[in-house]
């Protein structure tokens, strides 16, 4: 199942041009405009995003979402590997 964060980077993904309000967002998303604003928040700080203004934001840095998303799975993999690595009766 796909979280929230998940949902937020790939509609930046899909709409990399777009300038997205934060309203129409968690809409989309479905959460919670403060859960949006948080992923804002900390995106704008990494350089992946760009306020326009009070509410709107834009991605600038397709590059570093997708690398975020790189390492995201690169974890969720080694740690499988681990468990099934611990598991093995050698």
């Amino acid at each position: 199942m796909e979280t929230a964060t998940e949902k937020i980077i790939r509609l930046l993904l899909v709409y990399p041009k777009k300038q997205f309000k934060q309203v129409e967002l968690a809409r989309n998303v479905g959460c919670s405009k403060v859960f949006v604003s948080k992923i804002i928040k900390k995106f704008t700080e990494e350089g992946i995003l760009s306020k326009i203004s009070k509410n709107e934001f834009r991605l600038i840095s397709f590059s570093k979402l997708i690398n975020i998303i790189a390492h995201k799975n690169y974890r969720i993999f080694m740690c499988t590997t681990v468990k099934v690595v611990k598991n093995a009766n050698i």
